[in-house]
C-alpha cells in the first residue's frame, strides 16, 4: 500500500533486490490491475514520482530521478520527458497519483511542487496531456512503489563476516567513497558522498549512474550465481547507499529472474540478529482495538493463517510455535505512546507494562520463547489512551486499516464506479453511526439478506456461521464497505492487483475480516464488496 513504510527487517531484501526494471520493464510500466467490475475493460492505474535532493544547489537538483509506476525512467529533464511519453499511451480514465506533494505533509510549511518548480513547461505539458486524455490526477505525500507487480519472493539472504572465502563463480558487489568525500554514514542527500561501485573488483561508476551500469553488467552473469553484497558498516543498510535503494524494484527483479543466491557480508560483529535464523515466523493478532477489548474477541494469526479467537486461538498459537526449529526468528507487535504527546518517563512506563491481548498468559508465551531459543523482533504500533477528548483508547487506526485492506482485497472484488454487482446468494450489510469515537464498533448492527442477526462481534460471527451452510462457489456481497473509487483522491490507496481508491470511513468488522477470508477460501466463495463512495476519510496534513 502506498501508506506503508518499509521495515528495517525488509530493507535488506530491498537493498539486495534492486535493479532490473529499467532493462526488463515493458513499454508502459503501470499497476497490473484491470477494472475489477468489468474484466473485459482493462485500465491500468499508475504513479508519477520523483526523489528530491533537499538542501542542494539548484544545478544538482536538476539531476532529480523520475519514476513511473515505481520504475526509474531517467534523470532531470530527460526523465520528465520520458515519463510524459508514457502518459501519452495511457487510456482515458486512468488514475495517476503523483508526488511527493509537500502540501500534504503535516511537517511541511512548503506547499510547492518541486517538479513544477524546476520544470514549469514540462509540468504544464503533463497537466495538459492528462486533461486531453481524460487521465485522473491525484497527489500523495509519498506514492511509493508498492503498485509495481512484485517479482517472486526471494530466499532469505545468507549473512557472512569479512574474510569468508569467496566460492567459485561468486559475484562480489561493493562500494566505497571517492577519496576525501566519505563520512562514516552515507549522506543520501549529499551527492558529494555518492560512492563508487565495483563489481568483481572493476569500477562500474559513481552514484546512481554507476549503479545502473553495475546492473547492466550483472545481467551478463550466469543464472544461479552467488551474489555477495559487501557493507562497510551496518548503518549503510538503513541509510540507503545512494543508487541501491533508488532502484530497488530493478535489482530485485534481476535477482529473481536470474535466480541468484543472495549473500550479505557484514562488518565483524555487526550481522543483524535475524542473520541465519533457522526459520522465520510472524505472530500477530486482529480485533484488539484497545486495551479494553475482551480477550475472547481477539483473533490470532501465525504466518497469516488464522489460529482462532481468545484462549482457544492462543492455545493453537503456542502449539504452532513449539513446532518451530530452535533459534527461529519470531516477529510480533509491541505498542508505544506518541513521543510528541507523552514524556520519556510516561512512554517507558507504558512500554515496560508490555500491553498485549494475552497478558494473562504472557508467562506461557515467554517460556516458549526461552525454551526454543527464539530470536525476537518486534515492530511498534502507536497507542492512544483515553483522554477527556477521546472516550475510548485506540491503537493506530491507519495500521489497522492497512491490515484490513490487505486481507479483504486478497479475496474480494471491488464493484467500482456504480457498476452492477453480480447476483448474490447472500448480502451482508451493517448499520452504524459513522461517529466512530462516540459509537464503538460493538454498536454496529449486522443484517443477513436484510434480516437483523445481531450487533458487534457476535453479530458478525453469526453471519459467518450462516455462510458455512452455503454451497461451495456461492456469491457473497458485502454492502457497503468504506471505499471511494471515484477520483481524484485526497489520499489514494495503491495496492497490487487493484485500481486506485481511498477510504471513506472504517468498517466495524475490520478486525474480523481474516475469519471471513479463511471461510471464503475454504468454500471457494466469490466475494464482492460495494463501495459507499463516501467522502474521503483522511486528508494528510489537514490541508
Amino acid at each position: 500500500m502506498s501508506r506503508n513504510l518499509l521495515s528495517e527487517s525488509n530493507f535488506i531484501h530491498i537493498v539486495l533486490l534492486s535493479l532490473a526494471a529499467a532493462f526488463l520493464a515493458p513499454a508502459v510500466s503501470t499497476t497490473s490491475c484491470g477494472d475489477e467490475s468489468d474484466p473485459q475493460r482493462k485500465i491500468f492505474d499508475t504513479t508519477f514520482t520523483w526523489r528530491p535532493y533537499y538542501g542542494l544547489p539548484e544545478s544538482l537538483k536538476q539531476n532529480m530521478p523520475f519514476y513511473v509506476g515505481g520504475r526509474f525512467v531517467g534523470f532531470g529533464e530527460k526523465g520528465f520527458k520520458a515519463a510524459i511519453e508514457k502518459f501519452k499511451k495511457l487510456p482515458g480514465g486512468t488514475s495517476v497519483v503523483w508526488g511527493p506533494d509537500c502540501g500534504k505533509m503535516s511537517s511541511s510549511a512548503d506547499d510547492s511542487v518541486l517538479a513544477e518548480e524546476l520544470y514549469p513547461d514540462l509540468w504544464k505539458d503533463f497537466k495538459q496531456i492528462a486533461k486531453e486524455r481524460g487521465i485522473i490526477l491525484s497527489s500523495n505525500r509519498w506514492p511509493v512503489s508498492a503498485e509495481v507487480d512484485e517479482p517472486p519472493e526471494l530466499p532469505d539472504a545468507e549473512y557472512i563476516e569479512p574474510g569468508t572465502p569467496a566460492k567459485k563463480g561468486e559475484i562480489i558487489l561493493k562500494w566505497k567513497p571517492e577519496k576525501g568525500k566519505y563520512t562514516e554514514i552515507f549522506d543520501y542527500w549529499n551527492v558529494q558522498a555518492w560512492p563508487v561501485y565495483y563489481l568483481d573488483g572493476k569500477e562500474s561508476g559513481r552514484g546512481p549512474d554507476g549503479f545502473l551500469a553495475t546492473l547492466k553488467k550483472l545481467r551478463d552473469y550466469p543464472a544461479g550465481s552467488r551474489l555477495r553484497i559487501v557493507y562497510r558498516d551496518i548503518t549503510e543498510r538503513y541509510y540507503d547507499p545512494p543508487g541501491i535503494g533508488m532502484f530497488n524494484i530493478e535489482l530485485r527483479e534481476l535477482i529473481a529472474v536470474k535466480k541468484h543466491r543472495l549473500v550479505i557480508e557484514c562488518p565483524k560483529g555487526q550481522c543483524p540478529k535475524e542473520a541465519n535464523c533457522t526459520a522465520r515466523c510472524r505472530f500477530t493478532w486482529r480485533n484488539f482495538r484497545s486495551l479494553e477489548t475482551p480477550h475472547k474477541e481477539v483473533v490470532y494469526l501465525v504466518n497469516g493463517k488464522v489460529m482462532g479467537r481468545g484462549d482457544e486461538g492462543f492455545d493453537n498459537v503456542l502449539e504452532e510455535l513449539r513446532k518451530l526449529p530452535p533459534g527461529s526468528l519470531l516477529e510480533y507487535p509491541c505498542y508505544f505512546l506518541h513521543a510528541q504527546a507523552y514524556g520519556m518517563e510516561e512512554r517507558e512506563a507504558f512500554e515496560a507494562k508490555n500491553p498485549v491481548p494475552f497478558k494473562h498468559r504472557e508467562v506461557e508465551f515467554m517460556n516458549v520463547i526461552r525454551d526454543r531459543g527464539f530470536v525476537v523482533d518486534r515492530d511498534g504500533i502507536l497507542y492512544w489512551p483515553k483522554t477527556k477528548f477521546r472516550s475510548i483508547s485506540r491503537f493506530d487506526e491507519e495500521r489497522e486499516g492497512d491490515w484490513f485492506l490487505e486481507s479483504l482485497l486478497r479475496f474480494a472484488v471491488i464493484v467500482r464506479g456504480g457498476a452492477e454487482p453480480s447476483k448474490a446468494d447472500v448480502v451482508i450489510s451493517w448499520k452504524q453511526d459513522r461517529d466512530k469515537w462516540r459509537n464503538p464498533i460493538s454498536k454496529a448492527t449486522y443484517l443477513y439478506n436484510g434480516e437483523k442477526i445481531g450487533a458487534g462481534t457476535s453479530g458478525f460471527l453469526a453471519a459467518l456461521q450462516r455462510l458455512e451452510s452455503l454451497d461451495d462457489g456461492a456469491t457473497v456481497r458485502i454492502d457497503p464497505v468504506c471505499i471511494r473509487t471515484r477520483g481524484p483522491f485526497a489520499d489514494a490507496v495503491i495496492m497490487k492487483g487493484h485500481r486506485h481508491f481511498e477510504t471513506s470511513g472504517e468498517e466495524p468488522f475490520r478486525g474480523l475480516v481474516d475469519l471471513l477470508a479463511e471461510l471464503a477460501a475454504k468454500k471457494h466463495f466469490r466475494v464482492e464488496v460495494v463501495p459507499d463512495e463516501g467522502r474521503p476519510n483522511h486528508c494528510p496534513g489537514g490541508k
